[in-house]
């Protein structure tokens, strides 16, 4: 009886020691699942920011663009008063050499007219 006692209280430990590997393994396996989980969610949250990151440069890169766009219009503009500028400077000039070549004209008509007076007061 002593040894049919021994035997069954054997065979109750190895029950016991199964049942709390197969315990153990479950909750080996339920940490495994919430590990997997949250490693999970992190890498959502990290593509989510690499998302946020790649449209905040794309955005930079849209500005810095728009700038340059209008660097070169106000460049364009700049270039355009000045041709302008130089346009009225070459008027301003072409008229001050006309007023000079009528003037230059009204001065040799009138030495041309005194030549001709002393000529004629010589003859």
């Amino acid at each position: 009886e002593e040894a049919a006692a021994a035997a069954a209280l054997h065979k109750q430990k190895e029950e016991v020691m199964v049942a709390t590997a197969v315990v153990m393994r479950k909750e080996k396996d339920e940490a495994a699942v919430v590990a997997a989980a949250a490693l999970q969610k992190e890498t959502e949250e990290t593509a989510k920011e690499g998302a946020a990151l790649m449209q905040e440069e794309q955005e930079e890169a849209a500005a810095a663009a728009a700038l340059h766009k209008q660097k070169e219009e106000v460049m364009v503009a700049t270039a355009v008063v000045m041709r302008k500028e130089k346009d009225e400077a070459a008027v301003v000039a072409a008229a001050a050499l006309q007023k000079e070549t009528e003037e230059t004209a009204k001065e040799g008509a009138a030495l041309m007219q005194e030549e001709q007076e002393e000529a004629a007061a010589a003859a």
